[in-house]
């Protein structure tokens, strides 16, 4: 039996974590565990929203502006 393993997806987790790392840096390891927890939650929803609403969706919560498959969300 062989496994796939897609090593794109933790990869782009790690480049949208990136833009967290200043927020992240100072914590202890109980309160970077319930951060991360957040905002995966918080993406997941937006994500949602996304999928929901079609590719035109803007999402505003900050400067920063990422183009995934055609979607341009700000985070």
């Amino acid at each position: 039996l062989r496994r796939a393993f897609n090593s794109q997806v933790p990869e782009q987790l790690n480049a949208w974590l990136t833009s967290f790392e200043a927020q992240s840096r100072q914590r202890s390891d109980t309160s970077f565990d319930f951060y991360i927890h957040c905002i995966l939650l918080y993406k997941e929803k937006y994500e949602k929203q996304i999928k929901r609403h079609g590719k035109d969706f803007l999402i505003q919560t900050s400067s920063r502006v990422y183009r995934d498959g055609g979607v341009i969300f700000r985070l």
